[in-house]
């Protein structure tokens, strides 16, 4: 039977059941067991002692999940609009994403004693992608119902794009956000013109727990709900109360996509991927171990299954 995470953001308000604490080495995660969109499904909240995206745990929580074997995970996260299309209510599902100025350090298990390199063309998985989706299209009609009565933010679905991640807790400046534009611009120059020019883009600071979620060989894929025109030309600028006034109600069309993908996942679904660990070469067992046994005995389990 399928096992599958889901990844709490702000705004989140549903019950959450049982809990367990798991020492993961990188810190003690709490996981929680409910029951969400009729199956049982294990969350863990982002920003549980408001750790802003540079600190927040998301090795923690990603090796919490591998350690109690779940296959797949989704997740919400808030952010900014950046470009034209996308404004304030609309959600968009990224098929992929780029860091801006960011500590790429945080985001990786490779250390002493373990190297890893995953494939960038994996970071929102296909089959986690898919199912958000086709979540996205069951909730179209609620989410159009939920903003009727709200003057600030509307109803959107955008099926690919591009994530953009930065550092907080500071939102970008007018200056910052032009020059990331007039990169996006630039690319649009490259051979695969389709590449950025012709797809939606969202500026936000937690998309980044999709390399964790990578190097654990986890599916991995969220839905971006964006709050806020952020620093874009001609607009009210961002703040942290607008954010949190606009997730009372988009908050919750995100995880009624969120409910509706996890209905559609497969109860028989079986994770294809792997942790990216080339061979034995690549891990030492007995100096991961020192520090993380969880993660070693993670990596040591899965070397194991490949030799049978």
């Amino acid at each position: 039977m399928v096992k599958i995470g889901v990844v709490l953001g702000t705004g989140f308000s549903g019950d959450l059941g049982t809990e367990r604490i798991i020492e993961t080495g990188y810190g003690n995660v709490r996981i929680f067991e409910f029951e969400f969109g009729g199956k049982k499904v294990y969350g863990v909240k982002r920003h549980e002692e408001l750790e802003v995206p540079d600190i927040m745990p998301e090795k923690a929580y990603m090796l919490a999940f591998k350690w109690l074997g779940v296959d797949i995970v989704y997740a919400t996260s808030a952010t900014g609009r950046l470009t034209e299309n996308v404004v304030p209510g609309n959600l968009l599902i990224p098929h992929d994403v780029i860091r801006h100025g960011i500590d790429e350090r945080r985001d990786t298990y490779t250390q002493k004693g373990l190297l890893m390199h995953g494939a960038p063309s994996t970071i929102f998985h296909d089959d986690a992608r898919a199912n958000l989706i086709a979540g996205m299209h069951a909730s179209e009609d609620y989410v159009k119902n939920l903003y009727k009565s709200s003057e600030t933010l509307e109803s959107g679905f955008f099926y690919e794009g591009i994530a953009h991640v930065v550092s907080g807790p500071t939102f970008r400046t007018p200056a910052e956000e032009q020059d990331i534009r007039g990169r996006i611009l630039v690319s649009y120059n490259l051979p695969d013109e389709s590449y950025t020019e012709d797809h939606d883009h969202l500026i936000g600071m937690t998309a980044r727990e999709a390399f964790a979620a990578l190097e654990m060989g986890i599916p991995y894929a969220l839905v971006l709900n964006c709050t806020d025109h952020s620093s874009y030309p001609n607009h009210p600028s961002v703040t942290h109360p607008q954010v949190l006034e606009a997730l009372n109600v988009s908050g919750e069309a995100g995880f009624k996509v969120l409910e509706e993908a996890v209905r559609i996942t497969p109860e028989d679904y079986i994770n294809p991927l792997s942790i990216p660990i080339a061979s034995e070469l690549d891990f030492n067992y007995k100096t991961v171990s020192e520090k993380y046994p969880k993660l070693a005995d993670i990596i040591q389990k899965e070397l194991d299954s490949r030799e049978n």
